[in-house]
């Protein structure tokens, strides 16, 4: 998409993608921080002076992962765009979910991410940008093993262990010392 303002600045969007978000356990819960990264050029003589950029307007196509992602976006950017450089503008939401959501819903599916956001020049007229990418959500897998590695180890310690499945016993013995350690790092916290 290229911008030019009536004074003559001209930006133009050269670039934008997304990270694969990877959801991992924190404190009780699954985060993942989202990443989108835009790409200005300016291809001017004179560099553009930046006072601020705001995300007008975001989508995802996954229901889940929008109702997962909070309601605002943190915005990094540079001062100014130099003169023939590429001024990179950084967009970071963080997801929150629960084992069965991540489980079910979330992990491996592809998403498309729509961003349209607006950078306010000194000295000029707003520009309105739109970045699209297609992102792969991702899990750390020893932290999902860990987590319904705890579930078993409750049915075992809760339920009778004489009467569990052969497959579970092994399971736990694989997995075990993994829980214990989390739990143990998590107490000590």
């Amino acid at each position: 998409m290229e911008v030019k303002p009536v004074n003559g600045t001209e930006l133009k969007q050269v670039g934008f993608e997304c990270d694969d978000p990877e959801f991992n356990w924190n404190r009780g819960e699954y985060t993942a921080t989202l990443v989108c990264k835009a790409f200005v050029y300016n291809p001017a003589q004179n560099s553009v002076g930046i006072s601020i950029v705001s995300v007008k307007e975001w989508s995802v196509n996954n229901r889940d992962l929008k109702d997962a992602l909070e309601h605002t976006w943190v915005v990094k950017y540079p001062e100014a765009i130099n003169a023939s450089k590429i001024g990179v503008i950084t967009f970071e939401n963080i997801a929150h979910a629960g084992l069965t959501t991540l489980e079910k819903d979330l992990f491996g599916a592809y998403v498309g991410v729509s961003i349209e956001y607006v950078i306010s020049p000194k000295n000029s007229r707003d520009l309105t940008f739109k970045g699209f990418d297609i992102i792969n959500i991702k899990q750390d897998n020893s932290d999902v093993m860990g987590d319904i590695g705890v579930n078993v180890g409750v049915t075992i310690v809760l339920g009778e262990l004489v009467e569990l499945p052969r497959a579970v016993k092994l399971a736990w013995d694989f997995i075990g010392p993994i829980i214990i350690g989390k739990i143990k790092n998590e107490i000590l916290r």
